[in-house]
């Protein structure tokens, strides 16, 4: 089952072409430690009706937080990329 908000983040161009999301997948070259994330779904998450709910961990960091919509884990993972990148 495909989910359109998850799919959102392929573009329209490799979709279209044909490419699969192994493809874009294995075309990216770099893959960062302090862009590394554990993100761990509760059991009652309905993800295909885009309810998220669960814990997600940067792993440099150690850092930890339950969300419990989509625009929470976004926003923890924004907040962990932001604070490793400017102690660079």
């Amino acid at each position: 089952m495909t989910n359109p908000i998850i799919n959102s983040a392929l573009t329209g161009t490799a979709r279209n072409a044909g490419v699969t999301d192994d493809a874009v997948f294995s075309a990216q070259t770099e893959l960062p430690a302090q862009r590394a994330f554990v993100v761990q779904f509760t059991g009652n998450s309905a993800i295909e009706h885009g309810q998220f709910t669960g814990s997600v961990a940067h792993v440099l960091s150690g850092l930890r937080r339950r969300f419990h919509s989509l625009p929470e884990l976004m926003a923890f993972i924004t907040e962990a990329v932001a604070q490793n990148e400017g102690a660079r």
